[in-house]
């Protein structure tokens, strides 16, 4: 299947380094949102240095220049109609969060599924992708489809190559991940997934996240100010890196912690990242990506753990194995954890949503990307022997 990269607009004139294009972005970034309060400066800094490494340390193909100036253009706008939107909802910081259900694991770990299950039940609330990327107080179903912020959605999802959107599957009206709105602060792990960008990288894993969650819970207040009584779901594995600044913003919050293998995580989300990798990099490095997805995501599991052993009773284990064998039952013990009970039309919706989303098998070569079963046990040992996490065998 191709992707669509021969789409994309140039949006910075050729030649135009990403710094010396900050200003333009901004501009068209304005335009765009009709609006031109960004609000409070905790995003500015991530912004610099996203933007300096992208010149300094990306080595983008024309393609992923034009991807690059897109993405940076996206979370500026949606940062501006999130500001926008509050000021006309001044009432959205009366909201309460409740006790949200986060399900937080490793990439490719059945969190996509979990999620999605959980808020078809009428009860819970997820964070519906068209307005994770404009976030607004969430309208009338009825009317989703008429608003600009359904329709840009849809716009973006076309641009999207289709073997990713094979592998994780996304649509305007379905739940999506938290990043959506920490990039709103440009302080998401996503960027260094889609790009070469190791002085933000290295920045990054530094950063004290505590006012991009404050700003995350804000956002969230907003989209649910109107659905007050209902539970949030929310998932991403952005979540591993700063789960404390996380339960800080959102204290009565369940941490529904994922579990596999990640002799097979790692090598899939080495696999999903590989293609907008393959775009954005001048000169793709399939095992550069493997080295670096591997350490990664085990310096996330290890913050993860660190943050467990201060606050096991936040917390609720979830195996890769028994979200197959027994979604319903997974259901009922999470809901049980979060202080409910699974009513009877909720688990017609859930079954009926189970039926309709079958898993979407995904191949991928692990040696592809210099990745070894062996390796990655041995780099997740602390993780796997903590968890009893069962190991899986590949053909």
């Amino acid at each position: 299947m191709a992707s669509r990269t021969h789409d994309l607009p140039e949006i910075l004139p050729p030649g135009t380094g990403f710094v010396a294009g900050e200003a333009l972005l901004r501009e068209i970034a304005v335009a765009l949102a009709g609006w031109e309060d960004f609000g409070a400066n905790e995003y500015e800094e991530g912004l610099a240095v996203l933007l300096a490494s992208l010149d300094a340390d990306a080595d983008l193909s024309e393609a992923g220049r034009r991807s690059w100036a897109g993405m940076i253009l996206t979370a500026l706008a949606g940062r501006l109609l999130s500001e926008k939107a509050m000021a006309a909802n001044p009432g959205f910081r009366d909201a309460s969060l409740g006790a949200p259900i986060v399900i937080v694991g490793l990439p490719r770990t059945g969190t996509t599924f979990l999620q999605g299950m959980l808020c078809a039940d009428p009860a819970a609330q997820g964070l519906e992708l068209f307005l994770a990327q404009s976030p607004g107080p969430r309208p009338p179903r009825d009317s989703w489809e008429a608003t600009t912020s359904w329709q840009r959605c849809v716009a973006m999802l076309e641009q999207m190559p289709e073997d990713m959107r094979a592998i994780h599957p996304m649509h305007p009206a379905e739940p999506d991940e938290c990043w959506h709105l920490l990039r709103q602060s440009f302080t998401s792990v996503t960027f260094e997934c889609a790009a070469r960008v190791r002085g933000y990288s290295r920045w990054w894993a530094r950063h004290d996240m505590r006012a991009a969650y404050r700003r995350w819970a804000d956002n969230l207040r907003l989209v649910g100010m109107q659905d007050a009584g209902r539970q949030w779901v929310l998932k991403d594995p952005s979540h591993l890196f700063a789960c404390d600044a996380l339960l800080d913003a959102a204290p009565r919050a369940l941490i529904v912690m994922t579990h596999r293998d990640p002799a097979c995580s790692i090598p899939s989300v080495a696999s999903l990242n590989s293609f907008p990798r393959e775009m954005n990099d001048r000169v793709p490095d399939a095992a550069g990506l493997g080295a670096e997805q591997q350490e990664l995501w085990a310096r996330g599991m290890e913050r993860m753990m660190d943050v467990r052993r201060k606050y096991p009773e936040r917390f609720c284990d979830v195996h890769f194995a028994e979200l197959h064998e027994d979604p319903l039952g997974v259901a009922r013990r999470v809901l049980a954890r979060a202080g409910r009970e699974l009513s009877g039309e909720g688990e017609r919706s859930m079954r009926a949503w189970a039926g309709s989303h079958p898993p979407h098998p995904h191949r991928y070569d692990a040696a592809r990307f210099g990745l070894r079963a062996e390796a990655i046990r041995e780099r997740f040992s602390g993780y796997i022997g903590t968890f009893d996490v069962a190991l899986e065998e590949r053909d």
